[in-house]
């Protein structure tokens, strides 16, 4: 599949993107770790650079194209494993794929599973989404955008969902492919794949997720018996709402310390997108 690295010392990470998107999307999380960490951002199979690659019905089948880019890539130390919503399901089933001599840490944000109940919007979610269809008459990211950042970074960034649309068309993206993914999330189970995940495993949510609620990963720290961060002012997408907040995050994950006293400060989301010189 299509990778990119981005950075030139530090830990390797490798951050995997959700459904319906492309790595591109993490740019603004890039911009933050490029200094700091090698971050390997890579297209989910039928999307950006990896449009022409099938799209597997199982996350583990996800997971095992996954596995065979990291090999292709030729590293040869421990990864830390990271993947948002989708790509959250994807990378714990990738850190079983590869065992724990080949994952130093794993970071699920803003995800879930069978067991601990999949995407859920709530019926104001359900209701403004639906809105926006009948308005527009179409399902671009003017529709879904509301649902996955802060208002205040719309506002602040009033062009995000055409720059988000003509990113997607000119990365490369297919709605069938979307469809695909849904179906291979929509029974992975994330329970028989708990005893072969790193130690260094926590789940990552956002304060004001209206896809995966903090009860959703609540439930999922539980599964795992891992800790759980409740990042403030963070909404589903960490990438466009929070991206300060995740590069901080993934950097935490690839050091030294308990990950259960972990604490996140607020990030402005009307300076959310800003680029550090």
């Amino acid at each position: 599949m299509s990778a990119r690295v981005i950075g030139d010392r530090g830990p390797l990470i490798y951050l995997i993107h959700g459904l319906g998107r492309v790595s591109a999307t993490y740019s603004f999380v890039a911009a933050h770790l490029r200094d700091q960490a090698r971050l390997v951002l890579v297209d989910n199979p039928g999307f950006g650079g990896s449009l022409n690659v099938g799209v597997p019905l199982s996350i583990r089948g996800h997971a095992a194209l996954h596995r065979r880019t990291l090999d292709a890539l030729g590293f040869d130390e421990p990864v830390h494993l990271a993947g948002l919503s989708l790509g959250g399901m994807i990378a714990p089933a990738l850190a079983a794929l590869l065992g724990r001599d080949r994952v130093a840490s794993l970071s699920i944000f803003a995800s879930s599973s069978l067991e601990t109940g999949l995407w859920r919007l709530s019926p104001r979610s359900v209701a403004r989404t639906l809105g926006r269809v009948l308005r527009t008459l179409s399902f671009d990211h003017h529709v879904q955008i509301g649902e996955i950042v802060r208002p205040e970074v719309i506002q602040t960034y009033p062009e995000l969902s055409t720059h988000l649309d003509r990113l997607q068309l000119a990365e490369g993206f297919r709605f069938s492919h979307g469809t695909r993914q849904l179906i291979a999330a929509s029974h992975f189970r994330l329970r028989p794949l708990r005893d072969q995940l790193p130690a260094r495993t926590w789940a990552i949510v956002g304060e004001a997720d209206r896809l995966v609620s903090p009860r959703h990963s609540e439930r999922l720290a539980a599964l795992l018996g891992c800790p759980l961060c409740i990042a403030p002012a963070a909404a589903h997408d960490f990438g466009l709402s929070a991206p300060r907040t995740m590069a901080a995050c993934l950097l935490r994950a690839s050091g030294v310390g308990d990950l259960a006293e972990v604490q996140i400060e607020p990030e402005d989301p009307r300076r959310a997108l800003e680029i550090p010189r």
